[in-house]
C-alpha cells in the first residue's frame, strides 16, 4: 500500500461533508456546507483548542495510540484517559525538548509560525507560499485512512498549538 504524505489531515478534526469558504472584509471564514458558525462551542472540539488535555482528549483512541508511540514512554496503555495522560505528561514534563530537536527544519518552522503568526494558526497555503512546501504531518494511504503521525502532531492539534505547550516551551 502506497503512502502520501498529508497535510495536518491526521491531527486536524476530519470532515466528510463539503466546506465553504467565507471572506468577509478580509477575514476568512470555513462552514460546514449548510450551517452556520459557532460563536462560541457548548464542547470543546480540536478546532477551539485550550489546552493540551482539551486537545487531546479530542482525538481518538487509535489515533492516541499512534501518537504515544512517537513518545520514548515504554508504558503500554490502552484506556483513553491514560493514553491522554501518558502523551500529556511526556509532553509537559522534559520530554518536550527532545522531541522538539527530532523535528525536521520545516516542520520547526510550522511551529514558529503558529506561535509567532499574526493570527496563531497553521494556514497551509500561507506556509506553502511563504516556505515552498506543505509541513510534514505524516502518511497516509490514497484514500485518507491508515494514517501515521509524524512528531509534528504532538505539536499542532488542528490548526492550533495548546496554550499550555507554549508557555513550557517558548
Amino acid at each position: 500500500m502506497a503512502t502520501h504524505p498529508t497535510t495536518n489531515s491526521f491531527c486536524n478534526k476530519s470532515s466528510s461533508s463539503a466546506s465553504r469558504k467565507v471572506v468577509i472584509i478580509g477575514l476568512q471564514f470555513f462552514f460546514e456546507a449548510g450551517a452556520l458558525p459557532n460563536i462560541m462551542s457548548r464542547y470543546p472540539s480540536i478546532d477551539n483548542v485550550i489546552s493540551l488535555q482539551q486537545a487531546l482528549e479530542g482525538i481518538i483512541v487509535d489515533d492516541l495510540k499512534k501518537l504515544k508511540a512517537l513518545l520514548p514512554d515504554p508504558r503500554k496503555l490502552t484506556r483513553k484517559a491514560d493514553l491522554v495522560d501518558g502523551i500529556r505528561s511526556q509532553l509537559l514534563g522534559d520530554n518536550l525538548r527532545k522531541v522538539w530537536a527530532k523535528l525536521d527544519d520545516i516542520q520547526k518552522a510550522a511551529v514558529a509560525e503558529v506561535i509567532h503568526g499574526e493570527d496563531g494558526y497553521y494556514l497551509p497555503e500561507i506556509f506553502r507560499a511563504k516556505y515552498g512546501e506543505l509541513a510534514n504531518f505524516g502518511t497516509s494511504d490514497r484514500s485518507g485512512t491508515n494514517r501515521e503521525p509524524s512528531l509534528l502532531c504532538l505539536f499542532i492539534y488542528g490548526n492550533q498549538i495548546p496554550y499550555d505547550l507554549v508557555e513550557i516551551f517558548w
